[in-house]
């Protein structure tokens, strides 16, 4: 339902309801006839004239919203001014329904599917990507290799690799703040954008894999929670879990996007090595276990404990959290 106060009293047009939209229409359509009528004019002053038109909106607001709106809205003056204020904020809802009805096609609209062929030839030949504003869906959309920035198309490197390294990089405490963010700026992208501000967060958007925030099963990140696996640690882990689990060998892929590799990476099973590991790192022993519990957790802890200090691993988690779950990146990097 769209909703409208003029002169303070609010006015309410359901503009989801055919019906509703085909009178709008055809009351809009009516009163411009009327207001440019020059016969409607003839022998009229302009005080007269004025009033004409003042009778006009009158009548297209009681057709509209009901009889007796006009006189409820703008009492028994004759102002025109006020009347094509509110017959202006009346008519901008059609614009507002449109918009409304745009986004929900664009968002749950069959084109979305059944252009898939064609959006990815589009973004090779360097089209824009019309969906790097909002939550991207894996089995939906087509992965951006491009990212927008003032209006201009910038490639934009997707290989997993490329993100592995990012992580790495930002995990680095070797490498200074402003390195890090140079640094990531070049892995990304083959030309750097000269708006370094956008270039970042269109960066940060592609490492969150599309999502305002990235949710993350393995417990890398969030508030909170202990940092449970590392890319540099953990390397031969991962490349065992994703060949027995998917028959995927790492070393022999030539180019895997990134968004792929991280959806292939969250829903890593149970039975794999590799997500033992991040759980018996990330499990909390408690005074409710039994002693061979917590004997055999303790032991898990101590024997695939991250080789990290702990001021740098405190760091890799509040720059996880800041990355994944769009934290503030402010003196991070």
């Amino acid at each position: 339902m769209s909703k409208v106060t003029i002169n303070g009293v609010d006015l309410e047009l359901d503009l989801m309801d055919a019906d509703v939209v085909e009178k709008f229409e055809d009351l809009n359509k009516w009163i411009v006839k009327k207001i440019q009528d020059p016969n409607a004019y003839e022998g009229l002053s302009t005080a007269d004239g004025m009033r004409y038109q003042c009778a006009c909106v009158n009548e297209y607001f009681d057709k509209l919203f009901g009889a007796g709106t006009a006189e409820k809205v703008f009492h028994k003056n004759n102002n025109l001014g006020i009347r094509m204020e509110g017959f202006a904020q009346v008519t901008a809802l059609s614009g507002e329904a449109k918009t409304f009805m745009d986004d929900l096609s664009a968002k749950y609209g069959s084109g979305r599917v059944q252009n898939r062929q064609q959006r990815r030839a589009e973004q090779r030949k360097g089209g824009k990507n019309k969906h790097q504003n909002r939550n991207n869906f894996i089995i939906l959309d087509v992965l951006p290799e491009t990212v927008e920035i003032d209006g201009a198309e910038y490639r934009i490197n997707s290989d997993f690799r490329i993100s592995i390294l990012f992580e790495l990089l930002m995990q680095d405490d070797e490498v200074g703040k402003r390195q890090k963010l140079i640094q990531g700026l070049k892995l990304y992208y083959p030309e750097i954008p000269q708006n370094m501000t956008e270039a970042v967060e269109k960066m940060i958007w592609f490492y969150r894999c599309g999502r305002e925030t990235e949710s993350d099963r393995s417990g890398s990140g969030g508030s909170g929670s202990k940092q449970v696996y590392s890319f540099e640690y953990d390397d031969d882990y991962i490349y065992a879990a994703f060949l027995e689990q998917y028959g995927i060998d790492l070393q022999d892929v030539e180019d895997l996007h990134w968004w792929k590799f991280r959806a292939l990476f969250k829903a890593l099973g149970e039975d794999t090595e590799f997500v033992k590991i991040m759980g018996y790192r990330s499990i909390n022993i408690t005074s409710t276990m039994s002693k061979e519990q917590r004997e055999f957790y303790k032991k898990m802890q101590t024997v695939h404990a991250l080789p990290i200090p702990d001021a740098e691993r405190e760091a890799n988690e509040l720059l996880t959290e800041a990355l994944l779950h769009g934290g503030d990146l402010t003196g991070l990097v």
